[in-house]
């Protein structure tokens, strides 16, 4: 076999070599997620309800891969801005019932979130800064939703961080299927007659909530 024979055996191995491990890169390779709306990587789920306790992080520690993604719910719905907020019945951080038509007369700032989301704990401070200079008008009630977090572990954490808006604990994800919840934070800004006037998903500033509910006012931008 002449010189140019062997070079050429050669490279067309070479080429076979480098075919093969290109394409177990690919098989290996991590695609990255999409991001979701307000910035949060949908990249993680919470736990399923009733999973295993065991090692399970407390209120305001990330699960690995968590973000401010939930498991999809049922097919359903959707609670849009000109409709009415579905009522519902939760036990607030000390185990009594919370209604959202307790609240019928006033704008609510309805708040999905859980203690496992990087962006809801992102926009806590927000919401604190909103209830301190907030008018007796307007009720935020926070819905801990998809958290494997217990009540009580709930309880400490809004309590050592200052969150004195209304809580409730939405246990096995209930109300969060039933509002289509998938990515959180998700807010619902409720008119005083209980209907929908805006829908936000994503983290906001204080800034963005009034404007929200300056919105859900009688008399607000449509």
């Amino acid at each position: 076999m002449d010189s140019r024979r062997r070079i050429a055996l050669v490279a067309g191995l070479l080429l076979v070599v480098a075919g093969l491990a290109a394409g177990i890169a690919v098989l290996n390779r991590d695609e990255p997620a999409a991001p979701g709306p307000g910035g949060s990587p949908p990249v993680g789920q919470a736990p399923a309800p009733g999973a295993p306790n065991a090692g399970t992080p407390g209120a305001g520690q990330n699960p690995p891969g968590s973000s401010g993604q939930v498991q999809a719910p049922a097919e359903g719905p959707v609670v849009a801005p000109g409709t009415q907020a579905p009522d519902f019945t939760l036990r607030d951080l000390e185990g009594r019932p919370v209604s959202l038509s307790n609240f019928r007369g006033k704008v609510v700032f309805l708040n999905f979130w859980a203690s496992w989301c990087y962006p809801c704990r992102q926009e806590m401070p927000e919401i604190r800064k909103l209830v301190d200079r907030m008018p007796g008008d307007v009720v935020v009630v926070g819905v801990t939703t998809s958290d494997p977090a217990s009540p009580q572990e709930i309880k400490a954490y809004v309590e050592e961080n200052g969150y004195d808006w209304v809580f409730v604990y939405d246990e096995g994800s209930r109300v969060g299927r039933q509002y289509r919840i998938v990515y959180l934070p998700t807010s619902y800004f409720i008119d005083p007659d209980g209907v929908v006037r805006a829908r936000h998903i994503g983290p906001m500033t204080a800034e963005q909530m009034e404007r929200y509910i300056q919105q859900a006012r009688p008399g607000g931008d449509s």
